[in-house]
């Protein structure tokens, strides 16, 4: 790898450039997800969806990166999620300061 560079996206998630240096020949998608340190579903995920683009361009997760190839990531936020507490009836069996038992 010759260079890396990282920083916050636009969108709030994060975002990384590389540039393949002796790497030249791996899948794009191994690559992605070494260096962003993501699983390589992950990686390919973010291929897919368009979140990865080699020298400017959309390419496939199988794509073979070649020599001074400058790739550029970026990670979405995870999306929200609603966390709400639900009423549900709880029988106590036994209940001290430092212990509760539930049935």
């Amino acid at each position: 790898m010759s260079s890396i560079s990282a920083g916050a996206a636009a969108s709030g998630g994060r975002r990384y450039a590389f540039t393949v240096g002796g790497e030249a020949g791996e899948r794009l998608d191994l690559l992605v997800a070494r260096y962003g340190e993501l699983s390589r579903t992950q990686a390919a995920t973010l291929i897919a969806n368009g979140h990865v683009l080699v020298n400017g361009a959309r390419q496939r997760a199988s794509y073979r990166s070649e020599s001074s190839d400058a790739v550029t990531v970026e990670v979405p936020p995870p999306p929200g999620r609603d966390i709400v507490a639900e009423q549900i009836p709880l029988d106590i069996v036994y209940e001290d300061e430092h212990l509760l038992v539930v049935e």
